[in-house]
């Protein structure tokens, strides 16, 4: 997976699901990975899992934006190649009643 880094352009900013631009963050594509997942990013600044909350424009196929605090922070992260894995959401069990 291609990986790159963004800052949020302004204090109002939100993610395509609404949510405000943190480092919790990462812009994909909605077409290879979901809105709404978990996404394990190593060697990710601050937060290695982080929730696929926004898409940019630009981003398409095997490729992510991790969101960072700064845009010199971005640029000095750079773009780098690694593997990432997508971590599937724990589905609620029913509570059992025991006899």
């Amino acid at each position: 997976m291609h990986i790159t880094h963004y800052a949020p352009k302004s204090k109002k900013a939100r993610t395509f699901t609404g949510e405000m631009p943190t480092t919790k963050v990462v812009a994909v594509d909605p077409k290879v990975i979901k809105q709404e997942a978990l996404v394990y990013v190593p060697n990710a600044p601050e937060h290695q899992i982080r929730k696929a909350a926004d898409r940019g424009k630009d981003i398409k196929g095997k490729w992510i934006d991790v969101c960072v605090h700064t845009d010199k922070q971005a640029k000095n992260l750079g773009v780098r190649t690694t593997d990432i894995a997508v971590l599937e959401p724990i589905k609620k069990v029913k509570k059992v009643r025991h006899h």
